[in-house]
């Protein structure tokens, strides 16, 4: 009982404090971490909606109890946060989630509301998802993505614009990760499809279990 209470409190101390959000090259998912899991991630030209084209983020990212997870970034010379809310269904049922991220003084935070739902393909992992976040500029970006996995690799694909009228995000990307070692991931991407030149972007990620070293 002492170990589990020791969990949960890290866990939702991290919500105040502990996060590139769950999701795919560009856009957050409805998938949260579990409760005791913990990831760093350092991303290069990564093209997050936040991220304002800075060319380096690092962050930690954490699991907590009711489908919640949050996370603190490096942008820049800045930290953000970042929380999730996955407040409808999940496995079987498409997922439903509310999160802000860009969360930090005189920053407007971006909010969003995605849903995720988890194909049953045969040997492949596989899902889709729907979303839409408010900007910073108060417009809306409507996010569309899918992810196949199999063995060690993920392919992800999202987009992500706003309408013809405001015409200013017009972005698709496309992106494999690797599983080298049991908690170590490799991964590359290419943003910003439609461009003539478009941006090459990496990430490395450590994710691990904090529950069985309580």
């Amino acid at each position: 009982m002492r170990y589990i209470i020791v969990a949960l409190a890290v866990s939702l101390c991290a919500l105040a404090g502990l996060a590139i959000p769950s999701g795919l090259n560009t856009m957050p998912t409805a998938d949260t971490m579990n409760l005791g899991q913990l990831r760093g991630e350092v991303r290069y030209n990564s093209g997050l909606l936040y991220a304002n084209g800075e060319s380096w983020v690092g962050g930690l990212e954490t699991g907590a109890i009711l489908g919640t997870e949050a996370g603190i970034d490096r942008v820049g010379n800045k930290e953000v946060f970042n929380a999730k809310w996955r407040f409808f269904g999940g496995g079987i049922i498409p997922g439903v989630a509310v999160g802000a991220q860009n969360l930090a003084n005189d920053e407007t935070p971006q909010v969003y509301l995605v849903a995720t739902e988890h194909l049953p393909i045969p040997v492949a992992r596989a899902a889709a998802s729907l979303g839409v976040l408010r900007d910073t500029d108060d417009k809306y970006v409507t996010m569309l993505g899918a992810s196949v996995g199999y063995s060690a690799f993920d392919l992800k694909v999202d987009h992500v614009w706003k309408s013809a009228k405001d015409g200013d995000l017009n972005s698709t990307s496309i992106g494999v990760d690797w599983k080298v070692f049991k908690v170590v991931t490799l991964g590359g991407a290419i943003y910003n499809l439609e461009d003539k030149k478009p941006t090459l972007g990496a990430n490395v990620g450590v994710q691990f279990d904090l529950l069985p070293l309580l």
